[in-house]
């Protein structure tokens, strides 16, 4: 069942010379009736591709061989919205010529930034088969001149893959994010079979799980949304998903609060035990504390904090193994070296740039930055309520520096101590970080009193007694602690005391 749409030449047949006339409104209406027949088609060619999926998960033994059609319609349906998208501005040209006549180099000006055609150049192909650094595709990327609206034109495949592109921009990779997420909302089995986790060898996560998953990454990023608009003392931040993708059988992603692509300072903030894309608000309110308390020390400099769940992180049965630090690490490095290449190429390299990490969050984070495949040093690492690295591991491994790696164990914290066993049984404390306090304190007014850190949890919202936290229940990141104004404090000058 072979099917696969041809590219269509979207140029002047005559060359650059001479001159064209057309009526633009006429044109206009091609583009108005073009869209509409193909929104219908693509609801039938989805209804296709999820009949087939649904056939293929049924009759799992047989073998198909090389099937097109699927991606083939899909294609053709790209195709059709280029074509619109191509003879709107041709329209448009035609318009502000007044009707009258229009030179066929410019006319042919249209064609060379139509997304489809740009996307079925080689090097585009290179790109989404994973054949370019991230210091190529930020080279790459650049001079390509897209916008978040092209992506719209592109193949949900395409999409999905730009999501987590490292080295593109993180506007480029929330644009694919969100209209896969959007797709995937509407679609589910074909996209749960076009990221891969038709696969039985990875351990996937179910279907009904991977819909339950979407819908938490959508409603949370609608959430942040509205929660970013107070910050910067209400003149409000952008929200963006970033590195949105399949790791090891599970979704994974980041939601940034803040503009990655143009924040002077960053922050990347690596989750721990049982942290799962379903459910990524309460990493996130811990980035909004932090985001918001970095800006009230210094208003002048702009922020972004990154809630990373970007690996299949462990459950309680396996969190004393390294086996998810050292899968997690690789793609915490693509994401890492990502965005030191997209700001690089840009031309704004940022003042600080943090990695923070929770619990076994340090663990993972910590091999990522001993990782050989780092093609730069972070400026700081910072853990906190560690529940170990790597047996064995040495402070110069970790590429920031001995003075550069700071670290904090609340004493009201004592799951992250259990944490410290098995193959992970190093302290970063033990190995020459720097520690800072979680303890009750006074702020840098030398008034106000913040309090003492009295749980493992990154965040929690209540301050409240219960059974297992009999002095409360502050997180390491909750809103008047210790802890969030020593983070904030290296977030903004890289030092924890100032």
């Amino acid at each position: 069942a072979a099917f696969d749409a041809q590219s269509r030449t979207r140029s002047g047949r005559s060359g650059g010379g001479g001159k064209s006339s057309a009526d633009p409104t006429k044109l206009s209406t091609f583009v108005t009736n073009s869209r509409g027949m193909n929104n219908r088609l693509e609801t039938e060619v989805v209804a296709v591709q999820n009949a087939w999926a649904g056939f293929v998960g049924a009759c799992s033994w047989v073998s198909f061989g090389t099937v097109s059609f699927a991606t083939g319609f899909g294609r053709m349906v790209s195709e059709n919205k280029a074509d619109a998208m191509w003879v709107e501005r041709i329209a448009d040209q035609f318009e502000k010529a007044g009707g009258g006549g229009v030179l066929n180099s410019e006319l042919n000006k249209a064609h060379k930034s139509t997304v489809l055609d740009i996307a079925s150049g080689k090097k585009f192909k290179d790109l989404l088969n994973g054949k370019l650094s991230p210091e190529e595709v930020a080279e790459y990327w650049g001079p390509l001149g897209l916008t978040a609206q092209n992506g719209e034109s592109l193949p949900p495949e395409t999409q999905s893959k730009l999501a987590s592109m490292s080295g593109l921009p993180a506007w480029a990779q929330d644009a694919a994010g969100q209209e896969f997420v959007d797709y995937a909302l509407k679609h589910p089995e074909a996209a749960y079979n076009m990221m891969g986790f038709d696969n039985p060898d990875i351990d996937p996560i179910s279907l009904e799980d991977f819909k339950t998953q979407l819908a938490g990454i959508k409603t949370e990023i609608n959430d942040a949304t509205k929660r970013s608009k107070r910050l910067n003392g209400g003149t409000g931040d952008v929200v963006q998903l970033v590195d949105f993708g399949n790791h090891d059988g599970v979704l994974a992603a980041g939601i940034s609060i803040g503009d990655l692509d143009t924040a002077t300072n960053i922050g990347v903030n690596v989750s721990g035990m049982n942290s799962s894309a379903k459910d990524m608000t309460n990493g996130d309110k811990a980035a909004h504390e932090l985001h918001k308390a970095a800006y009230r020390k210094d208003p002048g400099s702009s922020y972004a904090v990154v809630n990373w769940v970007g690996y299949r992180s462990p459950g309680e049965s396996d969190v004393f193994g390294m086996g998810h630090a050292n899968s997690g690490s690789g793609r915490l490095v693509d994401f890492l070296n990502g965005i030191n290449a997209s700001r690089t190429e840009g031309g704004n390299s940022p003042q600080q740039f943090n990695v923070y990490a929770h619990s076994y969050g340090s663990t993972t984070a910590a091999q990522a930055l001993k990782s050989g495949d780092l093609h730069f040093k972070v400026d700081r690492l910072v853990t906190y309520g560690s529940a170990g690295l790597e047996n064995d591991t040495t402070i110069d491994e970790i590429k920031v520096g001995a003075e550069k790696v700071y670290s904090t164990h609340a004493d009201g914290d004592w799951w992250a101590k259990k944490g410290q066993l098995g193959e992970k049984g190093v302290n970063p404390i033990d190995i020459g970080a720097i520690e800072f306090s979680s303890a009750e304190s006074v702020a840098a007014d030398g008034k106000t009193k913040l309090k003492a850190t009295t749980m493992h949890n990154m965040y929690s919202e209540e301050d409240r007694p219960t059974f297992w936290n009999k002095d409360g229940t502050v997180g390491y990141l909750s809103p008047g602690s210790t802890s969030l104004d020593r983070m904030a404090n290296l977030l903004v000058n890289g030092t924890a005391t100032k």
